[in-house]
């Protein structure tokens, strides 16, 4: 047993005959018996060792982040603008509402593009069954007991097919280019008031029943800097299926303003019911339920015209002629686009005020 002597540490033995107590001591050494006192003292102060040197290391952490945080205005995160707080870590907690909101317009876009994908291939699918029908029609009526007129014709029904399968592709492949945007602009100036006149003279050998006027806002027309082949596509498309659905006039009305120009193509035919205004623009969607290629057309004009537009940073739309009582489709886009080099210095100016 140890204990606290009057002159320091001493220990008593019990020996043998458990009579006899034998003491050893007192010892010099302090440390060899240690009290209570003593170990709420040495506990107390390694505590508080330790606590200094936890608080001197968070301290230097917060001088070392406190700068950043008051040097960014805001955060960028894949485009979304973020508030700046006080200190960085708490504009992660402020933000998070923001953030999740984000990711869920993330992945309902992605979805959306999955379900578009989804009906492109189906109607892809849907568009070639009829000329692939045709084509194995006439092979199977193809035999040497087969008149040479018969032979003549049923050639000519599967280069039609052929035809139209080739042609079906080359919209599809368009397409897929425009709307991914990886159809680069060909820019160059020209006149927009022309270009329509070529377009119209274009149509009318199709059309050749049917009228075609144009009006134009300045009266010589407006000089445009785009894509000119695209531009041209864009209002084929629109003027034809003008001159598909009208009856006898097809009107095309050109407006220039401060730095953009309106293209406004309508005709006198039956309209466009409200609820197909939207869906027209999605490929293969027909304005009518015929099947004929002369009438229907691959479905595809209205789609590519309006990725043509968007490409040009411009919008496209269908309501009702007001003047011809027929469908109206408006074009507003920018008089001059962009170069590719100005694009990417406009992007980083965007992003630096932005930062």
């Amino acid at each position: 047993v140890y204990m606290q002597g009057k002159d320091g540490p001493i220990g008593l033995v019990i020996l043998n005959d458990n009579e006899s107590v034998l003491v050893l001591g007192p010892y010099d050494a302090p440390y060899f018996y240690v009290s209570v006192t003593d170990w709420v003292v040495y506990t107390f102060v390694l505590l508080l060792l330790n606590g200094t040197i936890l608080y001197g290391l968070y301290y230097l952490n917060q001088r070392n982040l406190r700068p950043a945080s008051y040097a960014l205005d805001k955060v960028q995160f894949d485009g979304l603008a973020l508030d700046r707080k006080d200190y960085a870590v708490l504009d992660l907690a402020t933000n998070i509402p923001k953030l999740v909101e984000h990711i869920n317009d993330l992945r309902k876009e992605h979805q959306q593009s999955l379900y578009n994908q989804r009906d492109l291939m189906h109607a892809v699918a849907h568009e070639f069954r009829g000329p692939m029908a045709r084509l194995s029609f006439a092979l199977d009526l193809f035999n040497d007991k087969t008149s040479d007129n018969r032979r003549e014709k049923l050639t000519d029904d599967m280069h039609d097919a052929l035809d139209e399968l080739d042609a079906l592709v080359r919209e599809v492949l368009g397409y897929s280019r425009l709307k991914h945007g990886q159809h680069p602009l060909q820019l160059s100036e020209f006149n927009i008031k022309e270009l329509a006149q070529d377009v119209c003279d274009k149509v009318k050998t199709i059309h050749n029943n049917k009228q075609f006027v144009i009006y134009s806002q300045p009266n010589q027309g407006s000089i445009v800097y785009a894509d000119k082949n695209l531009i041209e596509r864009a209002l084929i498309n629109l003027v034809r299926n003008a001159a598909r659905f009208s009856i006898s006039t097809v009107q095309l009305n050109l407006t220039e303003y401060n730095d953009s120009i309106d293209i406004q193509v309508e005709d006198d035919g039956p309209g466009i019911p409200p609820g197909k205004r939207e869906r027209i623009f999605e490929p293969f969607t027909r304005l009518d339920f015929s099947r004929n290629r002369d009438s229907g057309g691959a479905g595809l004009g209205l789609a590519i015209a309006k990725g043509i537009i968007t490409r040009h940073h411009g919008k496209i739309w269908a309501e009702d002629s007001r003047m011809l009582n027929g469908a109206l489709f408006t074009i507003t886009m920018p008089l001059k686009q962009l170069d590719n080099n100005e694009e990417v210095t406009q992007e980083e100016q965007n992003k630096e005020e932005l930062s």
